[in-house]
């Protein structure tokens, strides 16, 4: 009998410390920003995760740092089904996670705002994008949500 209710309790422990790796994976929420962010490998710089739909404007402006530390890129699905029509992604960023958009049109994601749109390529096929794409943001975000870049990562080379 006793054997079982520890069994049981060690189940619970298990089933409670997995929900909450689960429920942290997506890494920290920054109320000021509504985004979730977690570190690079090397803890220099961080992703952008996730976001909270309910804590993000109309217009989200991903910021060029986050607790002293670069924000460098964007994970895949990271802004899938954005509820915002603009999103302003700071010259910091030099990754974008496949689908990192996708969905967007949904939710009538309408601009997309490059702080750099020279140097970006298509990281599967080594493809240089046109900056003057990038550089109008009605374009930008036809192209990541519904366009050619839905499926692919996208770089910017170290300049």
């Amino acid at each position: 009998m006793r054997a079982k209710r520890y069994l049981s309790l060690l189940s619970a422990a298990l089933l409670l410390a997995i929900l909450m790796l689960t429920l942290t994976s997506c890494g920290i929420l920054d109320m000021k920003s509504g985004l979730y962010f977690r570190a690079t490998l090397d803890n220099k710089g961080c992703y952008v995760t996730d976001y909270s739909a309910f804590l993000v404007d109309d217009a989200l402006m991903i910021p060029p740092s986050y607790r002293g530390r670069p924000v460098v890129g964007i994970d895949e699905l990271a802004l899938t089904y954005a509820t915002c029509s603009s999103i302003t992604i700071p010259a910091s960023i030099t990754y974008i996670g496949a689908e990192a958009f996708y969905g967007g049109e949904l939710f009538s994601l309408t601009e997309l705002h490059f702080a750099e749109s020279e140097g970006w390529y298509v990281y599967e096929t080594g493809e240089a994008i046109p900056a003057a794409l990038l550089a109008d943001p009605a374009t930008a975000a036809r192209l990541f949500t519904t366009g050619v870049l839905v499926d692919y990562t996208v770089v910017r080379a170290s300049q």
